[in-house]
């Protein structure tokens, strides 16, 4: 009986024991299961920081590249803009010119003196242009070399056209008030029947022009250059010019027959009696007297 206890307590024994060994074996493989997924979720988290930083890296790489694209870009276009320069420049001096050749002989404006303006800004040589009849009031050709030009009834009022050079010009009815032509070179033109009332001719240079039947009336004549080289001045009107050179008067009038008329119906009267008794040919730029 003794015995019998005895056995039965040993095998509760043995299966407590038996048990505790499987609880503690579960318990371990558990807890290598677990291990092992958390392995495999920081190795993940790992794997996916690693990718994260990779397209931060070619973010930042392309960032960059299109930074370097863009200087590059610039450049390229500041060296095309400064390569084609010389190309904009005559096409631009192109068109200007095709916009006066096409105007030519045709009254008014025509954009003559946009482009005219804009030639003179580039320092483009109007030698020998033919503007006759063409309107260009108040146009800005400062310092514009306009030698050996046809200026026959071009209207030039109020004209900025200080420092102009003119040598050689050809001036027929051309209307000049109050224009501005302080410093104006007028070495060799002919000036015939042309109005430069209340023009002012600052420092203008007259040596061997030949001026007549104009206007220069309240004209103001401070330090003009060469005036004793004046080669003709017949009917040319001098009433009331300003600050006229000591003795330039008496020149005018007593050696190159210029007059002083007041009334304007008179001088004009005198001014187309003088043209009677004149061949001019504004074309030809010549004149003779009858």
């Amino acid at each position: 009986m003794e015995n019998a206890k005895k056995e039965k307590a040993q095998k509760s024994e043995e299966k407590a024991k038996k048990c505790y060994q499987d609880t503690f074996l579960f318990l371990k493989n558990e807890c290598l299961c677990i291990c092992a997924i958390i392995k495999y979720i920081c190795k993940g988290i790992n794997c996916f920081f690693k990718w994260i930083y990779k397209k931060l890296n070619s973010i930042n790489y392309l960032f960059n590249l299109s930074k370097r694209l863009g200087y590059l870009a610039v450049v390229v276009a500041i060296f095309f803009f400064f390569a084609e320069r010389d190309n904009r420049r005559k096409a631009k001096h192109y068109q200007a010119w095709q916009a006066i050749n096409s105007a030519q002989g045709k009254t008014g404006s025509g954009g003559r003196i946009d482009a005219l303006q804009d030639l003179n800004e580039d320092g483009v040589s109007f030698r020998y242009i033919d503007l006759s009849i063409a309107e260009l009031r108040e146009i800005d050709l400062k310092s514009a070399k306009l030698i050996y030009a046809n200026l026959s009834w071009t209207q030039l009022i109020l004209a900025h056209l200080e420092r102009s050079d003119f040598s050689g010009t050809f001036f027929y009815c051309t209307k000049l008030s109050e224009a501005h032509l302080d410093g104006a070179d007028f070495k060799g033109t002919t000036i015939i029947a042309s109005d430069f009332p209340d023009a002012t001719l600052i420092g203008a240079d007259f040596k061997n022009a030949t001026i007549i039947a104009s206007d220069l009336s309240n004209a103001n004549l401070t330090d003009i250059i060469d005036w004793k080289e004046i080669k003709d001045m017949k009917n040319t009107n001098i009433y009331g010019v300003k600050n006229a050179p000591d003795g330039f008067k008496e020149f005018a009038k007593n050696d190159m027959g210029a007059v002083e008329i007041k009334k304007r119906d008179e001088w004009e009267k005198k001014r187309d009696d003088t043209l009677r008794g004149m061949v001019v040919d504004h074309r030809l730029k010549t004149f003779k007297y009858r």
